[in-house]
């Protein structure tokens, strides 16, 4: 397994995007590894914002810096191995209760806007989660706020949501 060094302490990496890698920073802890203050910022901040909201997404713990990379703390969440043992009627609850959070969030004025999976990937969804709590989603970074002087492109983004998760369906309910 890849680790990362910082301050001397290595840690074990979790994923690598474009922006950022995620570690293990404890056993119920993550951190998203930023090295642009601003990236950092804006996600710890829409993490902030939509947990206020509901509990869709990673519970944000602080934001730090370390030498010169910026750390966004977060709940950890432990996907489920195989959703295919969880009985089917289950997975439509599941489901529901996961379709009606990602509309609340809307509702606050708020998109995800980024939870498809990722291309060429026919059977993994990179931010979403399915854990023994439910669906969760990670990821907020291409988050889309309600702007009054562009709703249409808020619109277009909530759209967007909603086919993903039809798309999640198809995928969570068939297999």
């Amino acid at each position: 397994m890849a680790t990362l060094t910082l301050d001397n302490q290595s840690y074990t990496i979790l994923a690598s995007g474009h922006f950022c890698q995620t570690i293990v920073w404890s056993e119920d802890l993550i951190a998203k590894v930023f090295y642009n203050e601003v990236d950092a910022q804006w996600e710890f901040d829409a993490l902030i914002e939509c947990n206020t909201i509901n509990n869709l997404l990673p519970q944000a713990v602080e934001l730090i810096q370390i030498e010169d990379a910026y750390l966004l703390i977060m709940e950890r969440l432990d996907s489920i191995e195989n959703f295919t043992d969880i009985p089917l009627e289950d997975r439509e609850e599941m489901l529901e209760e996961f379709e009606e959070a990602v509309k609340e969030l809307h509702l606050e004025g708020v998109a995800h806007g980024d939870i498809m999976r990722p291309y060429g990937v026919d059977d993994y969804w990179a931010n979403i989660f399915i854990t023994t709590e439910g669906i969760r989603l990670v990821d907020i970074g291409m988050v889309y706020y309600y702007d009054e002087d562009d709703p249409l492109q808020f619109k277009e983004r909530r759209k967007k949501d909603m086919l993903d998760i039809s798309e999640f369906a198809n995928y969570f309910l068939f297999e």
